[in-house]
Parts: structure tokens; C-alpha cells; sequence
């Protein structure tokens, strides 16, 4: 998975990273500072400035994204 790189190279830059995996929390990120598993996407996308998706599970195809609750109105974007 690219997040395996991705989320730590982002987190050693000084970025708050929080994500959701449909399998679980990853041990590879457990000793990341600034990096937190939330437990459905949902949680995952409140307060954030930038959305990134970079997945081809499912359950992550079928989000409206207009419907999620977040809080910050001035979200930078959804990446895909």
C-alpha cells in the first residue's frame, strides 16, 4: 500500500495525519508522531484541511461526500 510510505514521509514533515483503513489500525504507524487511527471515515474527515483517498476498496466509491460532517468549511479538496 502506498499509504505505508506516504502517511510516514507526510508525518515526518511536520503534517497531522489521521486515517481509516476498513481493516484496522496499522502497526507500521503506531510510532508516528502526529498519527491517529479513527475508527470509520466519517470521524476521519472532520475538522481536516485536505482529503485524501488513495484506495480501491469499495466503501470508499460509494461516499458523498456532501453528506459527511465537516467542520472546517474551508477544506482545501478531496484527492483521489
Amino acid at each position: 500500500s502506498t499509504s505505508l510510505t506516504m502517511i510516514p514521509y507526510l508525518c515526518k514533515r511536520g503534517a497531522k495525519v489521521s486515517y481509516y483503513d476498513p481493516t484496522g489500525e496499522k502497526k507500521e504507524f503506531l510510532n508516528l508522531k502526529n498519527c491517529i487511527f479513527e475508527k470509520n471515515i466519517k470521524d476521519n474527515c472532520k475538522n481536516a484541511d485536505l482529503i485524501v483517498l488513495h484506495t480501491e476498496w469499495d466503501e470508499f466509491k460509494i461516499i458523498d461526500f456532501k453528506k459527511i460532517n465537516i467542520s472546517v468549511p474551508s477544506t482545501i479538496g478531496v484527492l483521489y
